[in-house]
């Protein structure tokens, strides 16, 4: 008992060393309890001692197996270590099901707040605190808060839209009914969400309620109406840079070419030491191809503080002005301070460059400063193809193989049906602004999740096609525990639906926010040919010119019902559709959720 009061005290004194100095001396051989073992794990976890504080705590989850306090103080270990991968795995073996206690929560609280967990680990955290509910928490505000914020950050949309009606109803804040229509944008409900927030216009005079509004008619393909909310939304909050941005983008795609930034420069005056307004504003006009004005206006603007982003904005507009060469004089004094993006855009002007040394130097940095940055990650494999190209290597097997094609017939998926809710959705669509697809429309938001039925039926069918196809190249992708793999466990990052006409194709590009992307023929030409390339889809091809031209590695004809997958990272687009007709097609990207 003396020793169990000194520990307290000496815990409480944060004299780490000193209690585990203590307890190797009460207990010399093992410690025989639970509590023991997370005090002594604590302990190691703030000497540094993360390896110690891993073994003991997962040699104790062997004998006290249904121990949630051990769980939680050992993916707490591997966070405070660096290891976010197995404090992910480890935490997400909670579940619903899971008896929690009031220092259970503060603690997984905590493990939110503080660390950057993966999407699965953080939907099994606010899934097990939301439903020990009341009996834990009592319904707590700042715990149904933080699990609002938490769900929200990792993209839990059906979370998010659970735990914000509860909160609207136990506190009555119109800021919860902002929330609601957020999560029922992303959940693609956008006219729930106009309900909610034109109900709102009528009482309140918030920037938000405009600003969401706003980006629920710009998905939905109602630019005027977006642009109306978004002015709105910025004369109330200028600050807010993401109207402006927003605001800048459909007035781009209105063809207000000349005047798309009006708006946002008279702000930028008002706000002239802004970094955040400059770099969006700067980013805008790199998107909107006026190289010159951007590098202009970074000169005026870069200062001591900022010239990392600064110089890495100069060098992006260099290199898509073609001039390589200069983009890399910018950021070459800047290219050992093992800053991703920064390393990343090196990549980018070595390949224009040719530099296949250089380039795979800097895509091995970015593969070390930003491991967990899936994004990133994904732009590294598609930059590597090319390195590799470039050298004349075989193109890997693994890549060539994951190509997956499958086709359906009318009785699985309401074809027909599909075809006309399509063209519906394409109605007076204009081509997309700074889209691969060149001479055709592309649909706006997401056409997944859905409350469509046909289109249910299909999103299922290629769900089970994708779980197949990830278990076929689980290596390749570098997904673990494919066996585990459900339908319910692949997420949409994006889906979207293109209408080519005559001449119509898309640009070789790839995707950095999928794991799996693929396409589905809706509609095509009949004439369509084996023998002739005219509309295909073609993979591994990739064109900088006047730099250099990759020829494809594969190409698949297009007919109606079929199914191609393959790796969101590999380069692909199509060839330019020499037949009359539509080619109508739903395209997407797949993570695993």
């Amino acid at each position: 008992m003396n020793d169990l009061n000194q520990i307290g005290q000496l815990l409480k004194a944060g004299q780490h060393h000193d209690v585990l100095k203590l307890l190797n001396k009460a207990f010399p051989s093992h410690l025989p309890s639970s509590e023991l073992v997370k005090i002594a794990s604590f302990c190691e976890v703030n000497t540094n001692q993360f390896e110690k504080a891993i073994s003991r705590l997962s040699q104790a989850l062997i004998l006290f197996k249904d121990d949630v306090g051990l769980l939680i103080s050992l993916s707490f270990a591997y966070a405070k270590s660096g290891d976010v991968e197995n404090a992910s795995k480890t935490v997400s073996r909670l579940t619903p099901q899971t008896l929690l206690n009031a220092s259970h929560v503060h603690e997984l609280l905590f493990l939110l707040r503080e660390f950057t967990l993966r999407r699965y680990a953080v939907k099994s955290v606010v899934s097990a605190i939301y439903s020990n509910g009341q009996q834990v928490y009592g319904n707590d505000e700042k715990v149904l808060s933080q699990l609002l914020h938490s769900a929200k950050q990792a993209k839990l949309w059906e979370v998010t839209l659970t735990i914000s009606n509860k909160l609207y109803q136990r506190l009555k804040k119109d800021t919860f009914i902002i929330e609601q229509a957020i999560a029922l944008r992303f959940l693609n409900r956008p006219s729930d969400a106009i309900a909610l927030l034109e109900k709102l216009t009528s009482s309140i005079n918030h920037f938000a309620v405009f600003h969401n509004l706003a980006n629920v008619y710009s998905d939905n393909g109602e630019l005027q109406k977006a642009l109306v909310y978004y002015e709105k939304a910025i004369r109330l909050n200028p600050d807010y840079v993401e109207s402006l941005v927003n605001h800048a983008k459909v007035s781009f795609e209105l063809g207000n070419t000349t005047t798309w930034l009006n708006l946002f420069e008279q702000i930028i005056k008002q706000k002239a030491h802004s970094v955040t307004h400059c770099i969006a504003y700067i980013n805008l006009l790199i998107e909107g191809k006026d190289y010159s004005k951007a590098i202009t206006i970074i000169e005026q603007m870069a200062d001591e503080n900022n010239q990392p982003i600064y110089a890495l904005l100069k060098a992006k507009a260099l290199r898509l002005d073609n001039k390589p060469d200069e983009a890399l004089a910018v950021l070459e004094p800047f290219s050992q301070r093992n800053i991703a993006e920064i390393n990343l855009e090196l990549s980018e002007i070595a390949l224009t460059l040719k530099n296949t040394a250089l380039a795979a130097q800097q895509l091995e940095a970015v593969k070390k400063s930003a491991p967990l940055n899936f994004a990133m990650q994904q732009i590294v494999k598609s930059n590597a193809y090319i390195v590799d190209r470039l050298l004349e290597l075989p193109i890997a097997p693994a890549l060539q193989q994951a190509v997956w094609q499958k086709t359906v017939s009318e009785t699985e998926v309401p074809m027909s049906a599909i075809r006309e809710h399509l063209e519906t959705l394409h109605g007076d669509l204009s081509s997309p602004v700074n889209q691969s697809v060149q001479r055709g429309t592309q649909t706006r938001g997401n056409l997944f999740p859905t409350k469509n039925s046909n289109l249910n039926a299909l999103e299922a069918f290629i769900k089970h096609q994708i779980v197949d196809f990830i278990s076929e190249n689980a290596s390749y992708l570098s997904v673990e525990n494919n066996n585990r793999l459900t339908a319910d466990m692949i997420e949409f990052s994006g889906s979207w639906s293109v209408l080519n006409k005559f001449d119509g194709y898309h640009v070789p590009h790839y995707h950095s926010n999928g794991l799996v992307s693929g396409v589905f023929y809706v509609d095509v030409p009949k004439d369509l040919s084996e023998h002739d390339v005219s509309g295909h889809l073609h993979l591994g091809r990739v064109d900088k010119t006047p730099f250099y031209l990759i020829d494809h590695f594969t190409t698949v004809k297009p007919e109606n019902g079929k199914l191609v997958l393959f790796p969101s990272h590999a380069w692909h687009g199509t060839f330019p559709t020499e037949r009359e007709g539509n080619r109508l097609t739903i395209a997407f990207d797949a993570i695993i959720s």
